[in-house]
Formats: C-alpha cells, sequence, structure tokens
C-alpha cells in the first residue's frame, strides 16, 4: 500500500492513542486470537476514531469526511 504524506502523518498522530488503548485494555498481554469481541471491536473504534480526527486535522475544510 502507498499512503499519501497527509495519511503518513495522520497515522503517527493516532499512535499514542492507539498504544494507550492497548494498555489500558490489556490487548499487549496476551496473544490476538485471545481478546475478546469488545476489545477488537475496541481497538478498530479507536483506530478509526483517532485517524478520522488527526487527518481532519491534517487536511481541515479540505477533508473528504
Amino acid at each position: 500500500m502507498n499512503f499519501s504524506e497527509t495519511e503518513i502523518r495522520a497515522i503517527e498522530k493516532m499512535l499514542p492513542a492507539m498504544g494507550s488503548y492497548v494498555a489500558q485494555s490489556g490487548i499487549m498481554a496476551k496473544p490476538f486470537q485471545d481478546c475478546s469481541k469488545e476489545e477488537i471491536l475496541g481497538l478498530f473504534a479507536t483506530t478509526i476514531k483517532t485517524f478520522r480526527a488527526a487527518f481532519q486535522e491534517e487536511l481541515g475544510d479540505e477533508c473528504p469526511f
């Protein structure tokens, strides 16, 4: 996959929130297959929300969503 510079910056900005969620939920302490449905859904939701916020911050009014 190729990412634009804006997408790369947005991904970099969301990493602290992702790390915080992983540490708080305890996901890092067990194999991925042992995670509950709620933990995985929380991981996806955190990824989407933080990426969207960072991407919107990067693009401002030009953000497509």
